[in-house]
């Protein structure tokens, strides 16, 4: 494994796996920069309203605020959960 000292890439070599995994994991038909701006919304809202664990239900809740065709570009086994 290469070793870095850049703080920086290493937060991008994280999130591009993190995002990488999850679109083949879950089948996803949302780009990386789709992911992406999803999960800082949610971190926003996270933050925003203090929150540091909530039940699926409620993620399911933000992100059908943000953007209500979300459940679409799910896999259906997903949209089951959601």
């Amino acid at each position: 494994m290469e070793k870095c000292s850049d703080v920086e890439k290493v937060i991008d070599y994280y999130f591009e796996s993190l995002l990488n995994r999850e679109i083949e994991r879950q089948a996803l038909q949302l780009s990386k920069a789709e992911q992406y701006e999803i999960m800082k919304l949610l971190a926003k809202d996270f933050v925003e309203f203090d929150i540091v664990s909530e039940e699926l239900s409620f993620v399911k809740e933000l992100f059908q605020i943000h953007d209500p065709q979300i459940e679409k570009l799910t896999p259906s086994p997903l949209r089951e959960i959601m």
